[in-house]
């Protein structure tokens, strides 16, 4: 397995291509791997590209099943990364109403896949950056809205 890349920020993913993923983790969750799944026995730490065993449990099954989804290696890591520290801001009382387990409003779903940052961005600023995000992109879901009527 190539070494991950080291860059401190996470590249954006086009909202489609973490949605088909997201569907894959929640479907491998519930027990439903896609056909050919084989499970990695080890995984690359995304910051130092060390090498750890890799434990086969139903969330591990589940995170390498949507990772296969991106060929691109910074995408998977970004994917890896959004699933880690940006979906559970996503997932916070604040978003209560714009979070659903299998489809998300697109304005949650775009700023989860574009939010700026990466795995040494504290939480703090993330949080503040994923508000910033979601106002924005919950704006441009209003005027596409407002076009269409």
């Amino acid at each position: 397995m190539a070494k991950p890349p080291h860059s401190a920020d996470c590249v954006p993913l086009a909202a489609a291509a973490f949605a088909r993923a997201y569907e894959v983790f929640q479907a491998a969750l519930a027990g439903k791997l896609p056909a050919g799944f084989v499970m990695a026995t080890e995984m690359r730490d995304a910051v130092t590209g060390e090498a750890r065993a890799l434990p086969d449990t139903p969330f591990n099954r589940a995170w390498i099943a949507a990772g296969n989804c991106f060929q691109d290696e910074a995408e998977r890591v970004a994917f890896y990364w959004r699933i880690m520290k940006v979906l559970p801001i996503a997932a916070s009382p604040k978003y209560k109403a714009y979070m659903r387990k299998t489809v998300l409003h697109p304005a949650l779903l775009k700023a989860i896949s574009t939010v700026a940052g990466g795995f040494g961005t504290p939480r703090a600023a993330l949080e503040e950056a994923f508000d910033q995000e979601f106002e924005r992109q919950l704006e441009i879901e209003k005027q596409r809205r407002g076009k269409l009527h």
